[in-house]
């Protein structure tokens, strides 16, 4: 069995114990979090940019009054440029455990930190040939969020992404890398608790 699949059954395993041992109603939790911008520059040339961000975490809460959370979490990235023309596009899929504190009076306050150990992006630069970048990454976020009925919570955040590559694939050609890519940004985000 490949290592990060024995990884993510050891983690969901794990986490599903905890949430069986604990005695509150909000057990499970569905997050969504996006980012979208596009903007455009027409002067002696033309500009465009766009930027889609989102991250979707799946979990259980692990102490009774569920300020506590551990989950799995999904991330994607995908930004293009293209100035006069010329095109350049990077795009990542990242997953790993997540581990989040909600606080407040009402737990509307939210701290959550990812471990995004399975990265992989593909990377063009105009007509260059793609490359495809392995690594691991990082991620948090901190933000307010509010409550929409009992169990749904409406959320702004704002987030932070540290990724780093250490493997490239250019055609046939692997070669070891060094290269980061991080990202700060806000979102909104809407969370379900069963």
């Amino acid at each position: 069995m490949n290592k990060i699949y024995r990884i993510c059954f050891i983690f969901i395993i794990f986490a599903f114990s905890l949430g069986a041992n604990q005695a509150s109603a909000d057990v499970l939790f569905l997050d969504t979090n996006l980012f979208y911008s596009s903007d455009g520059l027409t002067n002696a040339s033309t500009s465009t940019s766009t930027k889609t961000l989102y991250d979707i975490s799946f979990g259980f809460g692990v102490d009774k009054k569920d300020h506590f959370e551990v989950g799995w979490n999904i991330t994607g990235h995908s930004l293009s440029d293209n100035v006069s023309g010329t095109i350049t596009t990077y795009s990542t899929t990242q997953m790993g455990p997540i581990f989040i504190y909600n606080f407040g009076k009402d737990r509307n306050w939210r701290l959550a930190a990812a471990y995004n150990l399975q990265t992989s992006a593909t990377y063009t630069a105009g007509s260059a040939t793609s490359e495809k970048w392995k690594g691991t990454g990082i991620s948090s976020s901190f933000g307010y969020q509010f409550n929409m009925t009992s169990n749904m919570y409406l959320g702004l955040r704002m987030n932070y992404s540290l990724t780093s590559y250490t493997e490239s694939l250019i055609g046939t050609s692997y070669s070891t890398i060094s290269y980061k890519r991080t990202l700060m940004y806000p979102s909104i985000a809407l969370t379900f608790e069963l």
